[in-house]
């Protein structure tokens, strides 16, 4: 049950300050922007169940020091990586997964790179020709390289991705949103035609960010789930991207 994780946090939590005689609690809350009332309800076990996965994540990111996932895991009491593995619909990776992920990221960074990868991730696929018209001959070059390398593969004319769904670490999504406002259509009206925007800001406290993500995590889980039913797959190629974030001044 997830009640049983608090204690882990509570001594993941006191483990690190014991530990770190800079840090005080004030301090540790603030860097993590959590609320100190809410750090010190899990050291004193109070709650009786796990706080926002979010706050979970703000903590143990700045107690080990990491801001990727995929580094954070590995580095947390077991207990803790199943609770986020649960609560983030995580699914657990081989050593050759990881490889090949870890690879694969590199190369994404590029993010002409990153559009052909994701064209080929779709159910349908890509054919040469539509990678040519939105890529010309540098989108050939890498579709043959990714082909050639095994991140892709031949099936009726199309290219598929050897694996689909992977996602990315966040210090790729600045260039990749940079390159994808190329394609946005934007002309005419958002009634009549086939996408969406919309930007939104607001001052917030504490419980109104988190009220936020938790909304934003699960409409997103909820648009992965309609884009995994084949009811809805064809051959017209969409992209969504989303972002909740602070300005920094």
């Amino acid at each position: 049950m997830k009640e049983g994780y608090v204690d882990v946090l509570a001594q993941t939590v006191e483990c690190f300050l014991s530990t770190h005689s800079k840090y005080s609690l004030n301090r540790l809350a603030n860097n993590c922007s959590v609320s100190e009332t809410t750090l010190r309800r899990i050291v004193a076990r109070s709650i009786k169940s796990m706080p926002k996965v979010t706050t979970t994540l703000s903590l143990l990111s700045e107690i080990h020091g990491v801001q990727s996932l995929q580094e954070l895991l590995p580095k947390i009491d077991i207990k803790l990586r199943k609770y986020l593995e649960e609560e983030l619909d995580l699914k657990v990776m081989t050593d050759e997964q990881k490889e090949f992920r870890s690879s694969l990221h590199e190369k994404v960074k590029d993010p002409v790179f990153f559009h052909v990868l994701a064209l080929a991730g779709t159910s349908c696929g890509v054919r040469e020709e539509v990678v040519e018209d939105l890529f010309g001959l540098e989108g050939i070059k890498i579709l043959l390289n990714l082909f050639q390398e095994d991140y892709v593969q031949m099936e009726k004319g199309h290219f598929h991705a050897s694996e689909k769904g992977i996602a990315f670490h966040r210090s790729i999504i600045k260039p990749i949103i940079n390159t994808s406002v190329e394609f946005l259509e934007t002309k005419g009206s958002s009634i009549k035609t086939k996408n969406f925007y919309y930007h939104w800001s607001e001052s917030l406290n504490e419980s109104g960010i988190e009220k936020l993500i938790t909304l934003q995590r699960n409409f997103y889980k909820e648009l992965k789930d309609a884009l995994a039913d084949p009811k809805n797959h064809g051959d017209q190629h969409y992209f969504f991207f989303g972002a909740i974030d602070s300005y920094k001044c």
